[in-house]
């Protein structure tokens, strides 16, 4: 099975694009490591020095690309059979990692998603309300996008979408191109506040897997 790890960060977000932060994941050797980024830095990574999109009235250009990025597969990772995406503010999830350990989670469970369970809240607009009074969306855009989604029954929960494995196909890849659509057609900043309704509509929720934890997926990879 190949897998690899990816990450981006645009603009430097949160200051957390150093060497310093990006070199101190120890590495697999089994497993491949790529970085996406506007930066010039030098590290360990396989950094990819790329484009950015434009800004929107509703997202500026740095995180437009950073979602882009996450959510839409870049060419050169087509290849590989699963992806690991993490924020650049979580390494720590993917800090010695066992590629057996991956394919046995991968194995004994039958699922192809798999995710962390949010700590505090489990349908999409508990995340919406919160996003709302902490002023992170538009509350015209917050109160449309509750108004599409407050009666569905979802067969899922809000994750944590900091740290994502996932099945690398046609479909798979439809599902997560999925959720950036979703996030720009509904004009939300957070793929927090869209993510279990783009899974909904593209009906893979029986896919999903959830951690209980940070901690709980770092016990299942190393």
């Amino acid at each position: 099975m190949r897998v690899a790890v990816y990450s981006a960060n645009f603009g430097n977000y949160r200051n957390e694009l150093s060497v310093n932060n990006m070199n101190k994941v120890n590495f697999s050797k089994e497993i491949d490591y790529y970085l996406f980024t506007d930066n010039d830095i030098k590290c360990k990574w396989n950094v990819q020095k790329v484009t950015l999109e434009k800004d929107l009235d509703f997202m500026n250009k740095f995180r437009h690309t950073s979602k882009k990025y996450k959510f839409c597969l870049p060419k050169i990772l087509d290849s590989y059979d699963y992806v690991i995406w993490c924020d650049t503010k979580s390494l720590q999830n993917i800090d010695n990692l066992s590629l057996d350990k991956i394919e046995k989670l991968i194995t004994n469970t039958k699922k192809s998603i798999f995710l962390i369970k949010h700590p505090g809240r489990v349908h999409s607009t508990e995340e919406l309300d919160v996003t709302l009074k902490m002023g992170m969306e538009k509350k015209e855009n917050v109160n449309n996008f509750k108004n599409k989604i407050q009666n569905i029954t979802f067969n899922s929960q809000v994750p944590d979408s900091t740290t994502i494995i996932r099945k690398v196909d046609d479909y798979h890849n439809k599902c997560f191109t999925e959720i950036y659509n979703v996030q720009l057609n509904n004009k939300l900043c957070r793929d927090q506040n869209v993510i279990q309704y783009a899974f909904h509509i593209m009906g893979c929720e029986s896919k999903l897997f959830y951690f209980k934890s940070h901690q709980d997926l770092r016990n299942n990879l190393r």
